[in-house]
């Protein structure tokens, strides 16, 4: 691996994390083969996802040329469960309220909680086990001490052990 950092950096929207928005290149001296990685995408792949919040600049990983170069087997058991979680809010735009539902393939503890397009955490929403199967969490649009928060952009990560699982929800007034 060789590493191309630059010095610019972008902040992740969704855990405010400054990440150099330089790439890496991935060699297979074995295969004479190579692949370059995003540290931005790298930094979204460590959170369990493979597309970032900025799909213009980054867009989603190219995972089938990262297995071809490392000569990886990839499974779909080799999967974690919590990978196969599903993440939705509605209404979506919303005014007033949005409820945030998550199903979970297998019991699991989590963190749930909002942050606003800066990055910045508003609002936590649960820290705790939820069953296998469908969870709700409601969020009022307010921030922890009970202000009301602009209209924009917010969004909704839920934290599964190592996985990241993200939504972008929009207030309206």
């Amino acid at each position: 691996m060789k590493h191309n950092p630059t010095f610019g950096t972008y902040h992740c929207l969704i855990c405010g994390e400054a990440i150099n928005m330089g790439f890496m290149r991935i060699v297979n001296p074995a295969k004479g083969s190579e692949t370059n990685l995003s540290y931005y995408n790298h930094h979204f792949m460590a959170c369990g996802g493979l597309s970032t919040d900025r799909p213009g600049l980054y867009p989603r990983a190219d995972v089938a040329s990262l297995v071809g170069v490392l000569d990886l087997a990839v499974a779909a058991a080799d999967v974690p469960s919590p990978a196969r979680a599903i993440l939705s809010s509605a209404p979506n735009p919303f005014n007033g309220a949005t409820k945030i539902s998550l199903h979970m393939p297998a019991a699991a503890d989590i963190g749930v909680a909002v942050f606003d397009a800066a990055g910045r955490r508003v609002r936590e929403l649960h820290a705790g086990r939820v069953p296998a199967g469908a969870s709700e969490f409601l969020w009022n649009g307010k921030d922890a001490s009970g202000r009301e928060l602009a209209p924009g952009v917010y969004f909704c990560a839920i934290r599964i052990g190592s996985i990241s699982l993200s939504k972008k929800m929009v207030m309206v007034r």
